[in-house]
């Protein structure tokens, strides 16, 4: 693997941070502290949902997102709920996937950008599937991830009033019943592609991503 490839996997997982310096030539990659990372045990924000949903992205999305016989991809997961520019109201997702994709016989590589917007039990409503479409203002295709442990009567009466709007918006639904389980992650609707202007994406791109995962896309998209 070559070394880039390899720091870049490195510091997505979390086992190296970057620390600022006054040269721009120049990087300091440090190891953090083994005990400094791990995932919570119990659930009760979508703050401790974040690291479970951004794992479950880069261990198993080319499998539920992508074409099976899809290959020649790269991926970036990032964390876009904390930091950058806030805005106004629903300006973000939680966590933004982009997809870099060549083609045998395309001159050109393809970018395609996907967001996720989780919600607790209690945030799960039509609300939440229209704070989603809103991200289609920069990303290509907008998910609702829902964790709904134990499904009640009223949760079920909101999925189905949720599927609804999601069909009639082109907005995906995943509901996820274990965060920790990655075969408790049920895809109920595919999100539909949506087109948004490409100095939106690359906005988003810029006030969002990590220094590492933008030169990682810069990268891979002019190879």
């Amino acid at each position: 693997m070559p070394f880039d490839e390899l720091v870049l996997r490195l510091y997505q997982q979390g086992q190296i941070a970057e620390d600022r310096i006054t040269s721009p030539n120049q990087r300091i990659l440090r190891l953090h502290a083994a005990a400094e990372w791990h995932l919570p045990t119990q659930i009760t924000n979508e703050r401790q949902l974040e690291p479970h949903v951004e794992g479950f992205l880069w261990r198993r999305f080319g499998e539920r997102f992508l074409d099976h016989d899809l290959r020649n991809y790269r991926l970036i997961v990032q964390n876009t709920a904390h930091g950058g520019v806030a805005a106004g109201l629903w300006t973000r997702p939680d966590l933004a996937a982009a997809v870099v994709t060549r083609y045998i016989y395309a001159p050109t590589a393809q970018l395609d950008l996907y967001g996720f917007e989780l919600k607790m039990p209690a945030g799960c409503s039509v609300y939440a599937v229209h704070e989603a479409l809103a991200h289609t203002a920069f990303v290509n295709f907008a998910y609702l991830v829902a964790f709904l442990p134990d499904a009640a009567h009223s949760e079920r009466e909101n999925l189905t009033r949720m599927i609804e709007q999601a069909q009639k918006h082109g907005v995906g639904i995943i509901i996820v019943k274990d965060p920790a389980d990655d075969e408790s992650y049920e895809m109920i609707l595919a999100a539909q592609r949506h087109d948004p202007k490409l100095k939106r994406v690359d906005d988003f791109i810029s006030q969002r991503f990590d220094r590492a995962n933008k030169l990682a896309l810069r990268t891979w998209i002019r190879r």
